[in-house]
């Protein structure tokens, strides 16, 4: 790693009190592939499960992979990229970053409509900063984008970081 990288991970060590390799995991609709978003490694990788071989590996060019979401026929993932403020869909297939959007400071929480319509994204806040410096902790919100265009729809604002949402089927 480069000495950016390694100040990057050692940040986020001490904050969350040591080693966390794995942020967030889906498997894949049919059982035989498993995503795990790898937040201190900062990257998201793809495993066959049967033979625990790992299939691909994408850098997400953040400090901070966090949470994902599949789409429903399992072609595409969603992972935020904290500290780099974007929200990646990746080719399941590949790991190819086929494309972005911009979430609020520190995206987190990602859903998608059970019509797989619309994708939400929360963002936290920069959480490094203390309660004190609230006000300077950017934008923390709930963004709200078009799947097919990733064209943002609407963003709704908060005083405060989203974490957890549960977005429900209706």
């Amino acid at each position: 790693y480069n000495p950016v990288t390694l100040a990057g991970y050692q940040s986020l060590k001490n904050q969350k009190g040591g080693d966390r390799y794995v942020d967030d995991s889906h498997n894949s609709p049919d059982g035989k592939t498993l995503y795990v978003s790898r937040g201190m490694l900062e990257d998201v990788a793809a495993f066959d499960i049967a033979t625990k071989k790992m299939l691909w590996r994408t850098d997400t060019f953040t400090f901070n992979s966090d949470h994902m979401a599949i789409n429903a026929d399992g072609s595409k993932l969603y992972v935020s990229a904290t500290t780099a403020g974007v929200v990646w869909q990746i080719d399941t297939k590949t790991g190819q970053i086929t494309g972005s959007f911009k979430g609020g400071t520190f995206p987190h929480d990602i859903h998608i409509s059970a019509d797989g319509k619309r994708i939400y994204n929360d963002s936290i806040g920069n959480t490094v900063l203390p309660q004190a410096l609230e006000s300077l902790k950017g934008d923390r919100q709930i963004t709200v984008v078009d799947a097919a265009t990733l064209q943002q729809i609407r963003v709704y604002k908060f005083e405060h970081g989203v974490r957890p949402s549960v977005l429900t089927d209706d």
